[in-house]
């Protein structure tokens, strides 16, 4: 039985225009894919981290055991690098809250607007 070789030239073509598509889509997620109140989960070299999407740029961390420098309750927005690739790494701004107390004076009056 004698194989035509352009046959096999068409099928290794298309395999391979297949496998660069999929590695196109890949790519093309994005972080801010994640709707607010969704989890990202992101496994880094050695670390696992749990986040769900604020608004904008803003994602809170709901579980950081295994990071040294984020903690459960930071905020950190991503700066730079969105992209959901392997072997890409990502910058954050971290937003912690600071154990400050600031106690108003007594209530008046309010107003809530509606839209």
């Amino acid at each position: 039985m004698k194989i035509n070789k352009e046959i096999i030239r068409k099928l290794i073509r298309e395999s391979y225009e297949e496998m660069a598509a999929q590695e196109e889509v890949k790519a093309s997620e994005s972080i801010f894919d994640s709707k607010p109140g969704e989890t990202v989960i992101l496994n880094f070299e050695g670390v696992t981290v749990k986040m769900e999407r604020q608004l904008d740029d803003l994602f809170k961390i709901v579980d950081a055991a295994e990071s040294e420098k984020l903690k459960d309750g930071d905020y950190v927005k991503i700066q730079g690098n969105d992209s959901l690739t392997t072997g890409k790494s990502f910058k954050f701004l971290i937003y912690r809250e600071t154990p400050l107390k600031y106690e108003t004076n007594p209530l008046e009056s309010w107003k809530i607007i509606k839209n």
